[in-house]
């Protein structure tokens, strides 16, 4: 097996930068400090600095595939969107007749573009998603229920999923007295714990907010799915030692995750730090993945790399669009990379292809360009040489 030591790169920890040795094997970071090893091939990232590949909590890839549809009106809670969603997806997958495999790689691709490396996907998981060739990693280990509206057993769902995995459900998606009374009927029926993940959560009151504090939930935020269909977004401060952002789909409005925390940031006045914090380390606690979100040994090798600008390594994580990403790995293969990076993707013996994001040329795994070209589904800003 090759090892891959990334050198004179700052390494970017939650506590601030340092300038380490990252040695990858495999799909794992096997030491973090100290020296190459004879035999290691070095990639030598002067000027650089590494983060942790960004976790989306919450997509739906396959939903990715399709471009955003326009609101003819804002709704008061989402479920009315969905019906109006479902109807326009079956006409779009009757005209299309794509692979649902080829609209989730479409959808992981898009995530990866932004950096995002670990996805939890709410719908089916095929065997697709598990393979390495797929472009990001997904959760597997969950439970999870739509809504309140779909007719599911909350309670056979909640208590069928074993504690150390998270249970998600979209909770509050609207506004008024509808929305805000879901969480008392998940409270009624013994399914709010902490490991349950609120989904948006929009019109949490101060007593619903209480209560997930007192149950050690958590709560995940998509502030441009909500704007997009409700008008609104809210964010609840008192939350924010348990809250993560999620993209939601391209087809509700979500923007890039590099967008989102931006929008998550200008919306509720946070730090850099903490809205870094939100997509990386509390991501990961929250839907209990530990080996993902940081930069450790025996960590899962998931990180991406970009041009050190400023004294605050955060600041410029925010700062930076889609093209400005020097270098993607997920599971310690090269995915994405600059011209002048394509010594990555030879130092992990693997190959690559042409293409551009948002006018600036890349390379790309050859698999990714593959399955992009075969799947015939256009990504805005992508573009295949």
């Amino acid at each position: 097996m090759v090892t891959v030591a990334y050198t004179s790169a700052l390494l970017i920890f939650p506590d601030g930068p340092r300038q380490l040795t990252m040695r990858v094997a495999g799909s794992m970071i096997v030491s973090i400090g100290g020296s190459p090893q004879p035999g290691d091939r070095v990639v030598d990232l002067f000027g650089h600095m590494i983060f942790p590949g960004l976790v989306n909590a919450c997509d739906q890839l396959h939903l990715n595939a399709y471009p955003a549809l326009a609101p003819s009106q804002t709704y008061s809670h989402a479920f009315e969107w969905y019906k109006k969603a479902q109807q326009h997806i079956n006409g779009l997958d009757a005209a299309a007749g794509q692979n649902p495999i080829s609209r989730l790689i479409a959808g992981g691709f898009w995530n990866l573009v932004s950096g995002v490396t670990f996805v939890a996907h709410l719908g089916k998981l095929p065997r697709a998603t598990r393979r390495r060739n797929f472009p990001v990693d997904v959760l597997h280990r969950f439970g999870w229920v739509h809504s309140l509206y779909t007719g599911e057993d909350l309670a056979a769902s909640y208590f069928s999923t074993p504690q150390d995995y998270p249970w998600l459900i979209r909770i509050a998606e609207g506004t008024g007295e509808v929305a805000a009374d879901e969480l008392h009927t998940l409270d009624k029926q013994g399914c709010l714990k902490d490991n349950t993940v609120v989904i948006h959560g929009v019109d949490l009151g101060p007593k619903e907010i209480a209560q997930m504090q007192k149950a050690s939930a958590s709560l995940i935020w998509c502030p441009s799915v909500n704007m997009h269909i409700l008008g609104e977004t809210r964010y609840h401060a008192e939350l924010i030692q348990r809250m993560a952002i999620g993209s939601g789909p391209r087809l509700a409005g979500a923007r890039s995750m590099l967008d989102e925390i931006r929008l998550a940031q200008m919306v509720a006045g946070l730090s850099a730090k903490q809205v870094v914090a939100m997509v990386t380390t509390q991501a990961a606690q929250i839907l209990k993945v530990p080996a993902v979100g940081r930069l450790e040994s025996g960590c899962q090798a998931d990180f991406l790399v970009i041009k050190q600008t400023s004294a605050d390594p955060f600041r410029d994580l925010v700062e930076t669009k889609r093209a400005e990403l020097r270098l993607v790995v997920s599971r310690g293969i090269p995915r994405i990379a600059d011209h002048d990076l394509s010594y990555a993707f030879s130092a992990s013996r693997t190959r690559c292809k042409q293409a551009s994001i948002d006018g600036v040329p890349k390379l790309l795994l050859a698999d990714h360009y593959r399955q992009l070209k075969n799947a015939k589904i256009a990504l805005p800003g992508i573009t295949l040489a």
